[in-house]
């Protein structure tokens, strides 16, 4: 079973990276520490740091291979690597980019595998850097909240008149445990038509790769991503990296599930080129990046 860990990266030093690694540069494709000795393929890094004591979510890493630092050079084919004994690195198809995320309500439910399980606020609420030095284990239940929030489309604390039209026309549901179950239901769904029809059927969701399932039959693949929706309409969220994956992957499918959770859903399947002519992508979030700072003698009312 993968493991989950929280490493922590200094402010100056997660500055640095998101300025290669953020959304308008190169996904995170590695990471190098001397604590990742006990870092196994397979495993998993959310990469996090604390500033005026709030903790951000910065990055995930989904660990594909553990190098040393000349098998590192070697396979990124980069000289400027840290020198570290120890260095994760993620596949291109399952590297993803750094983002900013203000998790600090989030983290009084942080849990760890280790006697010292929670993090310890100051009287302020505020959070010290030093119990972070060390790499935690998360337990199933923080995978799944930081899960939640690092692959949310939909901020839901948007204004209003945006959380409307995502719920009306995206399929979007804001609850997310309902949001869960409809999920579920669709997958089962379709894993279901397709063992019927002969297919081998692999839950890869947890990879993170753009598609839910991969299929097999004899020397033919399917990869199936699967979207649910409780409308009676295909209206559903698909982020970058599925669209990237339904226009250059030739097995890609994505299969639509409505009315996921009525008693006869249906299932609605489409090519990543027929995905492309048949909806209508509109955007429902944006992420903002500073382009220049603002002078210190400059105000924001002008």
């Amino acid at each position: 079973m993968s493991a989950h860990y929280v490493y922590y990266s200094k402010p100056s030093q997660a500055q640095s990276d998101l300025s290669i690694h953020d959304a308008d540069g190169i996904p995170l494709d590695h990471w190098s520490s001397a604590q990742f000795k006990k870092l196994r393929e397979g495993d998993h890094l959310w990469i996090v740091t604390i500033s005026e004591g709030r903790l951000f979510l910065l990055g995930h890493l989904a660990v594909d291979q553990m190098l040393n630092f000349q098998q590192a050079v070697k396979y990124l084919g980069r000289e400027d690597l840290y020198d570290a004994t120890y260095h994760a690195v993620c596949e291109p198809e399952h590297a993803e980019h750094m983002e900013v995320w203000d998790i600090h309500e989030q983290a009084p439910a942080l849990r760890f595998e280790s006697a010292n399980d929670r993090l310890v606020f100051e009287d302020d609420g505020l959070l010290a850097a030093q119990q972070m030095q060390s790499m935690r284990r998360l337990t199933e239940e923080s995978v799944s909240l930081l899960e939640d929030i690092w692959y949310s489309e939909v901020d839901e604390s948007d204004e209003e008149d945006v959380e409307t039209e995502t719920d009306a026309e995206s399929g979007y549901v804001m609850d997310s445990e309902l949001r869960r179950q409809i999920e579920q239901a669709a997958v089962a769904h379709v894993t279901a038509a397709l063992t019927r029809e002969g297919w081998a059927v692999e839950s890869v969701e947890a990879e993170r790769c753009g598609y839910d399932l991969h299929c097999t039959q004899g020397d033919q693949e399917r990869h199936v991503e699967v979207k649910g929706t409780q409308a009676d309409q295909p209206a559903f969220i698909i982020t970058a990296q599925e669209l990237r994956c339904a226009d250059e992957d030739d097995a890609f499918e994505l299969w639509v599930v409505v009315s996921a959770l009525a008693d006869e859903p249906k299932a609605h399947r489409y090519t990543g080129e027929e995905l492309r002519k048949r909806f209508r992508l509109q955007a429902v979030q944006y992420r903002a990046v500073l382009i220049e700072a603002v002078n210190d003698d400059e105000t924001d009312s002008q």
